[in-house]
């Protein structure tokens, strides 16, 4: 059976005639000697003015063709995922083991214990690898024009990370901790997933005569992300090995106290979060109002940051005084948090 779609387009002469456009690239080169997050950072940002660039020049193009009878349409699609690997950047609020009146009853008599802003300056950073993950959409759409369409699309994405992975660097006292005296220091990333409400713009490309229509768009919206992370850090059983506290006056006892401490925490983070996506993709239509529709994206957030509580903390109460006061906890933060995407799905027009 011979399927005939009819859609009014223009030929491909009189497409290329009305429009000629010259794009020129040029190439920007960013150095950094930051973390990798940071250098993700600024991909981002030439990314994200590359597709509004790309957005208002279509936008600009579409403005001379004359208007047609709108068309609504629903769809759905389903497929699968790739995220890059992930750099999570911890800080916490958290004294030096010395600070801690559980393990130095005498820390009044530091003054590096009472000072503010406490735990400035004591990052680490944890690199986690990529991994696959499945992803789901159902949108509804409305044709402005030949070249035009708007749409609506709800959408769920998971990535299932499931890998614990070792405190690679750090800052501060926490350096001091990895080189003398912790013989564990692992974090866990779990399942990362993101509900998310986007509004899309696509650009038809009907330079094909036929039942194929290709197009690029792009889509603006929010998702709730929700990240599972675990995090282990375990002092050596051994007092012999502990160096915290050597030049105090009570030193056997913080050394007594500090062997063999744990740290540990479990958490199921969440932020709403701005999202950008690309797209590219075409339509295949099997009648006038039926089309299969195959679809790639690029998907970007912002920065996600997460609390996690650390209980027990050191082997006590998730505080460093007894009387409750001074509670610890902490803030993973990334910006690796993107994907690519390729789904198949269904739209039916009315």
């Amino acid at each position: 059976m011979e399927v005939n779609v009819k859609r009014n387009y223009p030929s491909k002469k009189q497409y290329f005639d009305a429009r000629r456009v010259t794009v020129r690239y040029s190439i920007m080169r960013v150095t950094t000697a930051t973390f990798p997050g940071f250098q993700m950072c600024y991909r981002k940002r030439i990314v994200y003015l590359g597709v509004l660039l790309f957005g208002a020049s279509l936008l600009w193009t579409t403005t001379s063709w004359a208007q047609q009878a709108a068309k609504i349409y629903v769809g759905g699609s389903a497929g699968i995922s790739r995220s890059p690997g992930v750099s999570m950047v911890g800080d916490s609020n958290d004294r030096s083991s010395v600070c801690d009146e559980f393990i130095n009853p005498l820390y009044a008599t530091l003054s590096q214990c009472t000072v503010p802003n406490r735990g400035e300056g004591d990052s680490w950073t944890v690199p986690f690898d990529g991994t696959g993950g499945a992803f789901g959409s159902m949108f509804v759409g409305y044709r402005f024009s030949p070249l035009l369409r708007a749409e609506l699309e709800y959408l769920l994405r998971v990535s299932n990370y499931g890998e614990r992975s070792p405190v690679t660097t750090a800052q501060g006292v926490n350096s001091d901790k990895l080189s003398d005296e912790l013989f564990l220091a692992e974090e866990w990333l779990g399942t990362v997933s993101m509900l998310g409400l986007f509004a899309n713009v696509h650009f038809d490309l009907n330079m094909i005569d036929g039942p194929i229509l290709p197009y690029l768009g792009m889509g603006v919206g929010f998702g709730n992300t929700k990240v599972d992370y675990g995090s282990v850090w375990s002092r050596s059983p051994n007092p012999d090995d502990i160096r915290t506290g050597r030049d105090q006056p009570n030193a056997d006892e913080i050394v007594r106290n500090l062997a063999g401490v744990a740290s540990s925490g479990h958490a199921t983070m969440r932020e709403t979060l701005l999202g950008l996506q690309v797209i590219a993709g075409a339509e295949y239509f099997i009648q006038e109002k039926i089309s299969f529709d195959l679809r790639a994206r690029l998907m970007l957030s912002q920065e996600f940051n997460g609390t996690i509580v650390w209980d027990p903390l050191r082997s006590h109460v998730p505080n460093i005084r007894r009387d409750g006061s001074e509670p610890v906890d902490g803030v993973m933060t990334t910006d690796d948090f993107s994907a690519l995407v390729l789904s198949f799905g269904m739209k039916y027009y009315f």
